[in-house]
């Protein structure tokens, strides 16, 4: 099931049930790859979220042609029951300078924070807020914790971070509110290679804890990503 906004006449919003899931991920990015043919000519964008897609239209769209449009295309809908993707194991120096103060929120120890964080496969919803941030889902309940109430005005590239129910890194210096708990030492976001992002929506991501040697070494290196078998 899913609902039409009407953001702008150049802007409209798709909608699901707020369930973030892999069938709803199925359904969007098989609607995206869809519309993406059928508009091809039409549109600017088709950017998905956790649970929605906008449409963003090089003119201004007559809704009461293109939502039936819509409609029909969504009941046609072939949405598979899994994907072949990659799966990317990222590494990480836990040394964040929020780890000692998450440890006493949370009431988890730096090795129970770290042994959470590293268990689980993160699956890549979507990229936002700037170029190459993965918005991943799948961080076990026991690492929920509000955002800062006081964000910091630089966190550093490379960062490794949670707010909210979410876990990410973050691609390049910027402000951030989320809770600083590792180093990443590989460039997700790499404006002097093709992709800038080898990371794709749909792909799974698994963290792994690393030492500051072996953070400087890889570092230095600059190797880069290089994904595990596929899997769905």
């Amino acid at each position: 099931m899913i609902s039409f906004y009407c953001i702008s006449p150049y802007i409209l919003e798709i909608s699901w049930k707020p369930n973030v899931n892999d069938q709803t991920l199925y359904e969007i990015l098989a609607f995206q790859k869809v519309l993406s043919k059928v508009y091809k000519d039409d549109l600017k964008d088709c950017a998905s979220g956790y649970h929605s897609l906008s449409l963003h239209f090089r003119y201004a769209y007559d809704r009461s042609v293109v939502l039936p449009q819509l409609s029909k295309l969504y009941e046609i809908l072939d949405v598979p029951d899994h994907m072949k993707v990659a799966c990317w194991p990222i590494p990480v120096y836990y040394n964040g300078k929020d780890l000692n103060s998450l440890s006493s929120a949370l009431r988890l120890s730096i090795k129970e924070i770290i042994s959470l964080h590293t268990m689980q496969e993160y699956r890549v919803h979507f990229y936002g807020f700037m170029p190459g941030f993965l918005y991943l889902g799948g961080l076990h309940h026991s690492l929920h914790h509000p955002r800062k109430q006081n964000p910091d005005a630089m966190v550093p590239p490379g960062a490794v971070a949670i707010g909210g129910a979410q876990t990410g890194i973050y691609p390049l210096e910027s402000p951030g509110g989320w809770h600083i708990i590792g180093s990443c030492p590989i460039k997700i976001f790499d404006p002097k290679k093709y992709p800038l992002v080898r990371i794709n929506t749909g792909d799974k991501v698994r963290f792994y804890p690393i030492d500051e040697y072996e953070y400087e070494k890889i570092k230095n290196q600059n190797t880069g990503l290089i994904p595990d078998t596929a899997n769905g």
